[in-house]
């Protein structure tokens, strides 16, 4: 059996921190809105994600980014078949 290389929450997590950093950088919006857009109901599951799969805070990730457009984190997920359980 082949599969994804994560659990289903975490890809689902990946997503949504994907999108969150897109908005992040294409809108004004803060955080808490950001967070409430992309799926979470708490900013601080939103925040802990982010830092797990980032690196470091929204805020944070937002002031850096835009200093170094080129330094943007690309994740790549392989799905080959099948979840891990």
């Amino acid at each position: 059996v082949k599969y994804m290389n994560m659990k289903p929450m975490d890809y689902i997590n990946f997503v949504r921190i994907q999108r969150g950093c897109a908005l992040l950088r294409e809108t004004n919006l803060t955080v808490a809105l950001v967070s409430e857009k992309i799926g979470y109901e708490s900013v601080s599951t939103f925040i802990r994600n982010f830092k797990r799969i980032i690196g470091c805070t929204p805020n944070k990730w937002k002031v850096e980014e835009k200093s170094a457009k080129n330094k943007f984190i690309n994740y790549h997920v392989t799905a080959l078949k099948g979840w891990l359980e």
